[in-house]
């Protein structure tokens, strides 16, 4: 197995599929293509046999932390397929990840999650500041329990309010 990241420009279409069919295994209520919202900025994928087998994108933006500007990172479609699971392989994608997001000088990275206990050995902690998010061209705010942030520089995240500025990828 072999981490690969690409540039979005770079993603061949049969990359592309496979990405999609093995995010669609996992997100079954999220059919579709994944990158309608905004293009990430890199794909981190595993690979293995010539196979996506992992995958997360990765997308740096422009938000508000309680009214100051700030460029985050933020993970999305952290999936792994199943008879790869446990092997330490979204961890590896993850490390990757933040790879990438350090080298731009971002401070924190945050990610969704259905459940925290994945994320926790990679540094995420529970967030518990407010989230403000346009969906479906209506302005939305709530404390999202899935929301995980990891403190990737010096700062600490000490924040009463995220506006994302946008949709929520």
């Amino acid at each position: 197995m072999r981490i690969e990241c690409y540039s979005w420009s770079d993603v061949t279409e049969q990359i592309l599929e496979q990405a999609i069919a093995l995010q669609n295994s996992a997100f079954e209520d999220m059919k579709g293509n994944f990158y309608q919202v905004d293009i990430p900025y890199k794909l981190v994928l595993a690979i293995d046999d010539n196979q996506v087998i992992g995958h997360v994108a990765v997308y740096l933006r422009d938000v508000y932390l309680d009214s100051f500007p700030e460029t985050i990172g933020i993970l999305s479609c952290v999936v792994v397929a199943h008879k790869y699971r446990g092997k330490g392989v979204a961890a590896s994608l993850i490390k990757r990840a933040h790879a990438i997001l350090k080298e731009y000088f971002v401070n924190f990275s945050i990610l969704f999650a259905v459940s925290h206990a994945y994320y926790l050995s990679s540094g995420y902690i529970p967030m518990k500041n407010l989230t403000r998010f346009i969906e479906n061209n209506e302005k939305k705010e709530f404390i999202y329990d899935g929301g995980m942030v990891c403190e990737l520089g010096s700062q600490n995240w000490n924040v009463n309010i995220l506006e994302l500025n946008g949709e929520v990828v």
